[in-house]
């Protein structure tokens, strides 16, 4: 698990002394996020990033790089290493494609489908071994197919959720840059990690406006000032250079249609049979599988909350399910 600080200005400034104390404030959560850290910035449209494995609090360099960024619009990530996963340079964020970089606070399992997915749909193929950076392939490739950048994460994290298995997606918090804007997405499952503390998964962001011009920062530390706002879960915040204008994309029951929406393809729903909820099973034929879901179910894989009792019928494609919710009345079950 980690910790993701991003600092956009409407035009280029000393970053250290823009964000000041929110800065600081973040840099001493590397007491416990001690596994590495990394900054990305952006010197007009090319991107660059430092990486460094050993912690942040013990770093002779983190201050004076921070010192010297002049930018408007920066990444810091401090690294809580996954349990079993190296400690080394390339496993730190953000990751880097061309202008592009990319940071993730969360955790899924590395399971034999979403690596099958990745080595055969990606280009971008992972330098390190975390799992942060096949949800960055994912990213990437749905962009390359013609996505938003919004609709990418969006369509990424659907990807994620249908070839893990329920229970074993923790959080998919991230934040992504470019050369035209910036993007938030917060999506977690607190409830599974509860030695986490309340509002660990949480990102909160700020616009304000100071004697050198106007500023946006987005953080998932625990933000002390109730100006701070929250960022809604299951929703990419978009902020874009310059102008700094804010827009939201929220979660959709299904991901982009057309003939280059990766992930998501369109389920053809098939007869209703009203079984009870306990015998609702996943039948998989190959690549693709009939699938019913109880109303739980739903609400993962959608965001949408299904009336109780409720099953899902449909059929479950190797880029990940769509279904739609078959209400199911009490004297049914």
């Amino acid at each position: 698990m980690c910790r993701m600080f991003g600092f956009l200005t409407d035009s280029p400034r000393s970053v250290s002394a823009a964000a000041g104390q929110d800065l600081r404030t973040f840099h001493d959560l590397g007491r416990v996020h001690h596994d590495g850290w990394g900054i990305a910035s952006w010197d007009g449209q090319k991107a660059r990033v430092h990486h460094d494995p050993e912690p942040v609090m013990e770093s002779a360099s983190f201050w004076p790089i921070t010192d010297a960024l002049h930018t408007d619009q920066a990444l810091f990530h401090l690294r809580l290493a996954t349990e079993g996963l190296a400690v080394r340079e390339e496993n730190c964020h953000p990751f880097i494609e061309g202008n592009v970089c990319f940071a993730h606070n969360g955790q899924f399992d590395k399971t034999p489908e979403i690596l099958s997915e990745v080595a055969a749909t990606c280009d971008y193929q992972p330098r390190g071994t975390t799992d942060s950076e096949l949800y960055f392939a994912l990213v990437l490739r749905n962009h390359d197919r013609g996505l938003t950048w919004s609709d990418a994460i969006l369509d990424a994290a659907r990807t994620i959720l249908a070839l893990v298995p329920e229970g074993r997606v923790w959080a998919l918090d991230c934040m992504l840059g470019t050369e035209e804007a910036f993007y938030a997405f917060s999506l977690a499952f607190p409830e599974l990690v509860p030695d986490r503390p309340e509002g660990y998964y949480d990102l909160h962001f700020l616009a304000g406006e100071g004697p050198e011009g106007r500023s946006v920062r987005i953080s998932s530390q625990g933000p002390e000032s109730p100006k701070w706002r929250l960022l809604s879960q299951r929703t990419v915040l978009r902020i874009e250079r310059g102008s700094l204008a804010l827009s939201t994309t929220p979660w959709r029951r299904s991901g982009p249609q057309g003939p280059q929406s990766p992930g998501v393809r369109r389920t053809a729903l098939l007869p209703v049979m009203l079984l009870p909820a306990m015998l609702l099973p996943v039948i998989r034929l190959g690549r693709r599988g009939i699938g019913l879901l109880p109303g739980r179910s739903w609400d993962r894989l959608t965001g949408h909350r299904a009336a109780e009792p409720a099953i899902a019928l449909g059929v479950l494609h190797h880029g990940g399910p769509e279904v739609a919710p078959v209400h199911v009345g009490p004297q049914h079950v």
